[in-house]
């Protein structure tokens, strides 16, 4: 499980996550979406043969951030069969990672304060601004 390891990824040394399945007809484009993007906020090495997902521009730089902190998982919780949780991390000048479409707390979830820009990487489309929502 990533969530136990993101503390020991940064520069110089990544986790590897084991293998990115993209590009394959049998697992649905969301979840390869979510995949992606997890991988490259977790800063494993990009190895991939899919193009239209992979010449993403915003989740590429989450990938190559020179901060270089992982992502980690700050939320979990099980109702009945299902889960959820919130994964977020520090990118360089203040900016911070989370791929998932929530409503979150910006100050306990990812220790924000102030007026944040929201971007949704996966359609590189700005959200807007808000202030702790």
């Amino acid at each position: 499980s990533q969530a136990r390891i993101t503390q020991y990824g940064g520069p110089g040394g990544w986790n590897d996550p084991d293998m990115l399945a993209v590009g394959f007809y049998v697992i649905p484009p969301i979840e390869q979406i979510t995949h992606y993007a997890f991988w490259a906020a977790l800063k494993a090495p990009l190895i991939l043969g899919s193009k239209a997902l992979i010449l993403n521009k915003d989740i590429i730089s989450v990938n190559q951030d020179p901060l270089g902190q992982s992502i980690c998982q700050v939320y979990y919780k099980t109702y009945k069969e299902t889960s959820f949780e919130i994964w977020t991390g520090p990118l360089i000048y203040g900016y911070v990672a989370n791929p998932i479409n929530i409503t979150l707390d910006f100050q306990k979830h990812c220790y924000l304060t102030g007026e944040i820009k929201v971007r949704d990487l996966v359609n590189q489309q700005s959200k807007g601004n808000f202030t702790n929502t």
